[in-house]
């Protein structure tokens, strides 16, 4: 493509992703209030009040001397629950969709590597903290996908250099018996590439990855309220933080690092919440760690980073 058509292009997917986000995130405090109160309650803090104009909970203001006793029973109906869905063991029977020998050999290798697959993504600590977030919010989700995170280790792979156009490519994206240059479009031959000043074989660093299931609260996690079935909902947004050490050690991230803008918390109040849950204890709720940036002036840098996750469209 052309300089000017990717910058249309990426400047396109950028005004989808701010419509998206906007409309994902409209009146999106109404629920984060409930999830928080429901995620103090379950945690032994339940003397609190709402401050509208302060827009977050806190302690009530009683005198020194006035005890707060708290006979948890949230907690009780919440470990008694997840208790039971613990007690329960999830488990796949694969089979073929036809008589076809290949849907059958399918089948049959799937349902042998389902317990491998299911010990390897974690399942039994995904599914419990799963119930954890289902049953305090009303709500949790289950991503399944390819993470390409460097922890799970990275290979280095030969860069070729296209004969007709002299385009770079790594070798492991000239697949079959006919290589097709993927900026020509055309077959062409490839040769080893080397840097010019040291002689030295051009090498790209890929992360290897690994299949990964997460269990996401729905702070983590954003689509617009209008749809009333799950199943209609035309996008989903995830939420993560991401500190500026893992853009550092990233192989492929590592060049944006001067162009980003860092912060000591997100910007999003979902995040906010999210992040502020490794703070509690009983010690109250005041100060709120997350309300402004003064606590956290000592903290990692870090930035927000979004996954648009949208379904096939025209557009």
């Amino acid at each position: 493509h052309a300089p000017d058509e990717l910058r249309r292009n990426e400047q396109e997917l950028l005004e989808l992703f701010a419509r998206c986000k906007k409309e994902s995130f409209d009146d999106r405090n109404v629920f984060e209030r409930q999830w928080l109160r429901n995620i103090y309650y379950t945690l032994g803090r339940q003397w609190l009040e709402y401050h509208v104009r302060e827009g977050q909970w806190r302690d009530k203001r009683l005198a020194k001397w006035v005890p707060k006793p708290v006979t948890n029973k949230c907690k009780e109906v919440v470990e008694a629950i997840r208790a039971v869905f613990t007690s329960i063991k999830i488990g796949v029977n694969v089979r073929p969709n036809g008589q076809d020998p290949k849907d059958v050999a399918a089948a049959s290798t799937a349902d042998e590597m389902a317990p491998s697959l299911h010990e390897e993504h974690d399942m039994n600590w995904v599914m419990s903290e799963s119930d954890w977030w289902m049953l305090v919010t009303g709500n949790a989700l289950i991503h399944t996908f390819w993470d390409y995170d460097p922890k799970y280790g990275v290979v280095k792979v030969a860069m070729e250099q296209c004969a007709a156009c002299g385009a770079l490519t790594s070798s492991d994206k000239l697949m079959g018996a006919q290589r097709i240059c993927p900026e020509c479009k055309v077959p062409s031959q490839f040769t080893p590439a080397s840097d010019p000043t040291t002689g030295e074989p051009l090498m790209r660093t890929i992360p290897q990855g690994r299949g990964t299931t997460l269990s996401l609260s729905p702070l983590e996690v954003a689509f617009p309220n209008s749809y009333a079935r799950f199943d209609d909902l035309p996008y989903i947004i995830r939420l993560r933080w991401r500190t500026k050490s893992y853009f550092e050690g990233h192989p492929e991230l590592k060049k944006l690092v001067p162009t980003l803008a860092w912060t000591t918390s997100p910007t999003d109040r979902s995040l906010q919440i999210f992040r502020s849950m490794a703070t509690q204890n009983d010690m109250g709720v005041a100060p709120i760690y997350w309300s402004d940036g003064s606590s956290t002036s000592g903290a990692e840098e870090g930035i927000t980073e979004y996954e648009l996750h949208y379904k096939a469209c025209d557009q």
